[in-house]
């Protein structure tokens, strides 16, 4: 979709990278054609959901990777 401006940044409030490296970022104008994600603030699924993760950090071990996006199934 591109490069977009970055209004405002919120980060883990015990930031560390690469271990708690998370952060929400707020864009500058909205995004269009792209459907955001909403987000279950009002309870936890139950056990056995299955989900999907996804984000740019490392594969582990001795693989230091950074970058490229990665997807994974998971099961709460």
């Amino acid at each position: 979709a591109g490069f977009f401006a970055v209004a405002d940044i919120d980060l883990h409030p015990s930031y560390d990278f690469p271990v708690t490296d998370i952060a929400v970022l707020e864009l500058s104008a909205p995004v269009n054609g792209i459907a955001p994600s909403r987000l279950n603030a009002t309870a936890s699924p139950p056990a056995g959901t299955a989900g999907t993760v996804v984000g740019f950090g490392r594969a582990g071990g001795d693989e230091y990777d950074y970058g490229l996006k990665r997807r994974g199934a998971v099961e709460t």
